[in-house]
Parts: C-alpha cells; sequence; structure tokens
C-alpha cells in the first residue's frame, strides 16, 4: 500500500477549513454575479416552475399555504415537494409585505449553492483527503451546471445541496459505520426526497444498501440500523405525504405534475418526429384539451384531479406505442448525456425560458468534461479500493427518472455532484501523475478520517 496523501500538500485542518471558506465566498461571487448581471434581465419571469415557485413562497410567506393562483384564485398545490419553497418562503416572509422580489428570491437561492460548495469538499476529504476535498470545493464554486442553477429559481439548487449531503454521511458510514451515522443517513435522504420527487430512492439505493453491505457488522445489527435510518426518512418526509393525502380528493404523495410530464413527454412528436426523447409543450396543450372534451367536469377540477386525467392519457399513449418505446428511451439518456441533439435542448430553453444561449453551450460542454475527469477518478477510486456504488446510485437514479419523463439538462442535476466529487479525484489523479508524486492510499486509510 503506498503512502497516504501528506497533511503538508494542503495544510493542517484549521487551513482546510479556510480554504473552504474562502473558496465559497468565490463561489458566491460567481452566483451573485450571475443574477445580478444576467437574470434580472429575464423579468419578469416566464411561466414555468420558476414563476410558481416565487408566487407560492409569496404565498406561504403570507399564510395561504401551498397553493398556486389558477383562474383567479387560490387553488391547493403541491406541483413539488415543498423543501424548496420552504426555503424561499423564509426571505418572503422577512420582505416588507412578506412577499419578495424575484430577484431576492434568486439571490437567496445562491446561499443554497455556498452550502453545496462547502458540503462538497467536506464529502471530497472523507472521501480520498484534504487535497481531494479543496479541489472538489474549487469544482463546485466553478462548474456551470451547479452555479447557473442557483439562478434559475428552481428547485434544482436545493436537490444539489440535499445529494450533496447525502454522500457525505454515505461516506462517514462507509469508513466508521454506526447507528447514527445511519440515522443522518436516513435524515439526508428524507431531505432529499423533499426536494425533488425522484430522490426518494435514494433511501432503498443509498441508505438501504450501503448498510445491508456493511462490513464487519452482524446481519441483526444491519437490520436494526435500516429499520432505524428507514424511519428517521419517513418521519422526515412522512408528513408531507400525509398532509397532501389529508387535502386531495385523489391520492398525492410527494408531487403532483406527474401527469403534465407524462403527455408532454409521450405524443406523435416525442416518439416520431423532431423533439424524439425531449418534451413538446404543445402535446401538452393538445393533451388538455383531449381531457376538458372527454373528462366531466375537467375545468373546474382540482390541480391534483387533472393531473390525474393527463396521467391517464399519457399512460393510454406509452401503452398504444411500446414498441417504440425503447428507442425513445436510449435518445432520452442521450439527451440527459449531452450527446443526442444537444443544441435543440440550448434553443428551447432560451426560447421557452430566456435560458441564456451561451449559458445552455457552457452547461454542455462542462458537462463533458466534468464525465471525463469522473471516469478518471472513477477508475482511480475503483484502484484505492474505495466503494464507488453512493457516487454511482445518483447517476442510476436519474437515468431511471429520465427514462418515463424526458430527457432535460437539468434533471441531470442530482447526478451533478457525482460528476463534481470523482472529477475532483480524476484532477488530483492527473496532477499526481504530472508530478510524479506517490498514489493515494486507500481512502479509509487517509488520517484525515480521524479528524
Amino acid at each position: 500500500m503506498v503512502a497516504s496523501p501528506s497533511v503538508s500538500a494542503v495544510g493542517g485542518k484549521d487551513r482546510f477549513i479556510g480554504w473552504l471558506i474562502a473558496i465559497a465566498v468565490g463561489g458566491l461571487a460567481i452566483r451573485v454575479g450571475y443574477v445580478l448581471v444576467f437574470r434580472t434581465a429575464a423579468l419578469p419571469l416566464p411561466f414555468y416552475d420558476a414563476l410558481i415557485f416565487h408566487n407560492g413562497a409569496n404565498a406561504l410567506a403570507q399564510g395561504h399555504g401551498f397553493v398556486e393562483f389558477v383562474n383567479y384564485r387560490y387553488q391547493q398545490s403541491a406541483a413539488h415537494p415543498p423543501l424548496y419553497l420552504l426555503w424561499l418562503g423564509i426571505v418572503s416572509w422577512l420582505s416588507p409585505g412578506h412577499s419578495a422580489t424575484p430577484t431576492t428570491h434568486m439571490l437567496w437561492s445562491c446561499l443554497l449553492g455556498v452550502g453545496t460548495v462547502i458540503v462538497c469538499g467536506l464529502c471530497g476529504r472523507e472521501i480520498a483527503g484534504r487535497r481531494v476535498g479543496i479541489i472538489a470545493a474549487v469544482f463546485a464554486a466553478v462548474y456551470p451546471n451547479l452555479w447557473i442553477n442557483d439562478g434559475l429559481l428552481m428547485s434544482e439548487g436545493m436537490a444539489l445541496l440535499c445529494t450533496a449531503g447525502v454522500l457525505y454521511c454515505a461516506y462517514r458510514f462507509i469508513h466508521r459505520p454506526s447507528l447514527w451515522r445511519a440515522v443522518w443517513l436516513g435524515l439526508l435522504c428524507g431531505l432529499a426526497a423533499l426536494s425533488r420527487s425522484e430522490l426518494v430512492l435514494t433511501v432503498p439505493f443509498v441508505l438501504g444498501i450501503l448498510v445491508l453491505t456493511a462490513r464487519d457488522v452482524t446481519w441483526a445489527r444491519r437490520l436494526q440500523w435500516l429499520a432505524a435510518g428507514a424511519l428517521v426518512s419517513v418521519a422526515v418526509f412522512g408528513p408531507w405525504v400525509a398532509f397532501n393525502l389529508s387535502r386531495f380528493d385523489k391520492p398525492v404523495y410527494l408531487s403532483s405534475q406527474f401527469g403534465t410530464t407524462l403527455v408532454a413527454a409521450n405524443c406523435n412528436n416525442t416518439y416520431y418526429g423532431s423533439n424524439l426523447g425531449f418534451k413538446d409543450y404543445q402535446c401538452q396543450a393538445v393533451s388538455y384539451d383531449e381531457a376538458a372534451r372527454t373528462v366531466p367536469g375537467f375545468k373546474s377540477q382540482t390541480l391534483a384531479e387533472k393531473d390525474g386525467a393527463l396521467s391517464t392519457i399519457g399512460k393510454r399513449y406509452v401503452k398504444d406505442h411500446l414498441s417504440r418505446v425503447p428507442v425513445v428511451v436510449l435518445a432520452r439518456w442521450g439527451r440527459i448525456l449531452g450527446v443526442y441533439h444537444p443544441m435543440q435542448e440550448v434553443t428551447a430553453e432560451h426560447r421557452d425560458f430566456e435560458l441564456e444561449r451561451w449559458a445552455g453551450i457552457l452547461l454542455t460542454g462542462s458537462f463533458w468534461v466534468a464525465l471525463a475527469l469522473a471516469v478518471v477518478g472513477g477508475v482511480g477510486l475503483r484502484r484505492r479500493h474505495e466503494r464507488l456504488w453512493p457516487l454511482l446510485a445518483l447517476p442510476v437514479i436519474v437515468l431511471m427518472s429520465v427514462a418515463i419523463t424526458f430527457g432535460q439538462t437539468r434533471y441531470r442535476a442530482p447526478a451533478e455532484i457525482s460528476l463534481v466529487l470523482l472529477g475532483a479525484v480524476g484532477v488530483e489523479m492527473l496532477w499526481r501523475r504530472y508530478r510524479r508524486e506517490p498514489g493515494v492510499a486507500q481512502a479509509s486509510a487517509s488520517p484525515e478520517r480521524t479528524a
């Protein structure tokens, strides 16, 4: 076994924290600059999720609850899990009249990005030492697929922070398994589920697999730890599920936008036309018209009921075109990996959501670079006998969710943290090879574990 990285490479613990804070401040400057220079020019917000989050947070702060303003009145809504709305609601409540501006919400969201930078640094240190921690923090600070999300008023910024926390707790459990570390991992998995619905899969895919495969732990203890961690996860997102079940006529769990997503993703143009594997809002409009014609009282239904009717239409289309599904899924995966018609999404996001064209190109180009570095880092961690599954679990979850929705860059957000951390390991490996330094020992042997 080769020697572990010297502490002098990045200094001691205090110096590491100092570097981490400095990098986080730099990351904040990038995010605030992007908001003030570019995103304020996109106001007023176009009608899409950002507007729903902005208005929803103000309505929440004003005491209306989790609602949307539809047909000149507030309606109960669970269009998204609540964590990002709760975060925006804090600054809304502190604003005059409990009503924050879009710019205020964007700047408040930048703090989520700062938290992501810090947690990525801590997680990089936990995985492979202080130098990798510093590189991971720098990577997270400057990587466009992270900081651009903080200026879009979307829940991806919250999802990034939560997934970074999941991975940090996961590797702490791997290196020193215990009941309390299983509980902390369960807590972060529960929070992740409240940021994006598909991240509820972190409970079985991360918590479940890691606890059940813990080394040098009896099966009885593994099952006890798993039960404790899973119970904490359910305790975190369970109240939201119970609240939704109590306020809608049809079952709603974490969110209620699945129907609108299905009809936008499953139609002739997304199965056979120019938008193969993508979305088409015209198809969504056609499905709304069909539901209005065929579903009694559709126009007066609640948002959740409408979503259920649209879900039925979307599922029927999939059933009628099952032979085409494998091709569509491959196209969706090609889009999420930035190798199938990447410029089409750049154009669509610029046209529909006013995302700067240069930003869309930057998202795609930087992802390719990060992916290449992540492959190098994955090989390196494998050679060190470090467990890769937590870092791979999030991309697997993304591919699964994209397979039943559509390929869109921001849906890749939960996997971006894995790319940052693996990419940081890759950069450190290439640096060592360039400097002809000795390799890094197995992560669990690193002295940083005791810090």
